[in-house]
């Protein structure tokens, strides 16, 4: 057994790479954060340590800095691997200067990380050894596919892939994909955020009419299913049976705008129109006002299919037994907005019960498959068969379950949303998966008074740390949430069905 010393500042986000290392077989890694910890356990060690990984910077110390205590008041001489983003050719000399063994570039690939530690420990670089066998190949394929995953496609089979392996691995073994998972995308995703917006072949929401006005006629429902994520329906659509009428003609996927939430993506997506250009058409009602969001929501989604040269659309909210009568008479074609999913998410909040139903993915995402295979959704789609040809189903986000509370500070804290805010002055306790973004008009975005909005990623919630902390600590907890960045939160699906005959 190999025992390695790996200390970094965001050990968490490396706990798939460690797990990985540990299930060849052949490894042990002791894992630090902090420098104080990690000198002690290399001062009173009992095992022999046969390589230690820096990163190279550990909070405010450098990782030269740390190494040159190693060597000289500490008298430990133990082969380094170093792990940098720095690509000048000076750092690079002054590392071979201080003898250190190997370094590593970021992003950290497994591949590469095993060859560097089997060259010092076994002698010569093997990039695939026996021991990665060991770990199970689904596990090494997926984990393959999320370090390569480098555009939006990429990513789309990254949560098919995952999906798929859940009921293959262990809880362990898939927690670990998971997260890992969830940190590349959230980088990739607030890293090139900016340059969706101005793509030509963007998936953004904001696309939706462009993409799919050859199907928007007199004899189209557009079916809005609030807080309906492509991760759930890649959960359960092999056992979604619609209604015999229908049939799926295409299935393809969207991005949710930032912030991921209805007001913002859901009005981009029916309208065509980004957030920013609501606000100077005076539609836009700012979160610290207390009408009602979705006023002006049907002129802006009529003025979007004025401007694409589309009909007229009928639009309208479903409320029960009367919202199916329009699906049988009438002219044009109709957006049918459905905020089922998305008022069930919000009451478990408060209601302990029900968050004890579903506590986890799997479990909601059966409730969903029977609203969309015996409920609401089943009945809507069989009532529309009287009138149109195409239904598209689409969605404006998804919801994540959030776990870890995130404390900020700050001035014009808004708004209660606990997975994203505005403001400013803010002082963040963990910052590792918060994406600032400082220039809301280069996003497209609205610009209250004193603005500065950020994102946070995986599994993290904002609340402030004082007063109640504890209890809204509580409610949020294991809650299903959105406004983010997260693969569940971002992708949506766009579900087009043709009647047969």
């Amino acid at each position: 057994m190999r025992h390695i010393v790996w200390l970094d500042d965001e050990i968490t986000t490396l706990k798939p790479l460690i797990n990985l290392l540990e299930q060849t077989g052949n490894y042990k890694v002791h894992a630090f954060s902090s420098p104080e910890e990690f000198l002690e356990f290399l001062h009173n060690r009992s095992e022999v340590i046969d390589v230690v990984i820096l990163d190279e910077h550990i909070g405010y110390e450098s990782g030269l800095e740390l190494y040159d205590k190693l060597r000289d008041k500490f008298g430990i001489n133990i082969p380094v691997i170093f792990i940098t983003r720095e690509e000048n050719s000076d750092y690079i000399k002054e590392l071979i200067a201080r003898d250190v063994q190997r370094y590593i570039s970021k992003p950290v690939k497994f591949s590469d990380l095993l060859a560097a530690i089997t060259q010092i420990t076994e002698g010569e670089i093997l990039r695939k050894t026996h021991s990665v066998t060991k770990v199970p190949e689904k596990f090494r394929k997926v984990y393959s596919m999320i370090e390569d995953a480098n555009s939006i496609m990429h990513w789309h089979n990254v949560i098919k892939e995952l999906i798929k392996s859940e009921t293959l691995l262990g809880k362990d073994l898939f927690d670990d994909l998971y997260d890992f998972a969830q940190t590349r995308f959230f980088q990739f995703f607030s890293h090139n955020y900016e340059d969706f917006l101005h793509s030509e072949d963007s998936f953004l929401a904001v696309t939706f009419l462009d993409k799919y006005e050859e199907y928007v006629s007199s004899d189209t429902l557009i079916l809005v299913i609030d807080n309906f994520s492509l991760w759930l329906w890649e959960m359960i659509k092999n056992g979604v049976e619609f209604p015999n009428e229908w049939e799926i003609y295409r299935e393809e996927f969207l991005l949710a705008l930032l912030p991921s939430v209805t007001q913002y993506s859901r009005q981009s997506l029916l309208s065509g129109f980004f957030p920013i250009e609501v606000k100077d058409m005076g539609l836009w009602i700012d979160e610290t006002n207390e009408e009602v969001k979705t006023k002006y929501e049907s002129e802006l989604i009529r003025l979007g299919f004025q401007r694409k040269g589309l009909l007229q659309p009928t639009v309208t909210y479903f409320t029960g037994e009367n919202s199916y009568s329009l699906l049988k008479k009438g002219t044009g074609p109709v957006v049918l907005i459905v905020p089922s999913f998305d008022q069930l998410v919000h009451i478990t909040v408060d209601h302990k019960s029900l968050k004890e139903i579903f506590p986890n993915m799997i479990d909601f995402a059966e409730v969903v498959k029977r609203s969309l295979t015996r409920g609401i959704i089943s009945k809507i789609l069989s009532e529309a068969v009287h009138r149109f040809s195409y239904v598209i189903i689409c969605s404006d986000h998804g919801s994540t379950f959030v776990n870890t509370p995130v404390y900020v500070s700050g001035r014009h804290f808004m708004p209660l949303n606990p997975r994203y805010k505005y403001g400013e002055d803010f002082k963040v306790e963990d910052d590792d998966f918060i994406a600032f973004f400082d220039d809301p008009v280069r996003l497209r975005l609205p610009i209250p008074k004193h603005f500065r909005m950020y994102f946070a990623g995986k599994d993290r919630f904002f609340v402030r740390k004082y007063g109640n902390y504890k209890e809204v600590i509580g409610r949020f907890k294991r809650s299903l949430q959105h406004g983010g960045i997260s693969l569940e939160e971002i992708f949506v699906p766009i579900i087009i069905l043709k009647k047969k005959f």
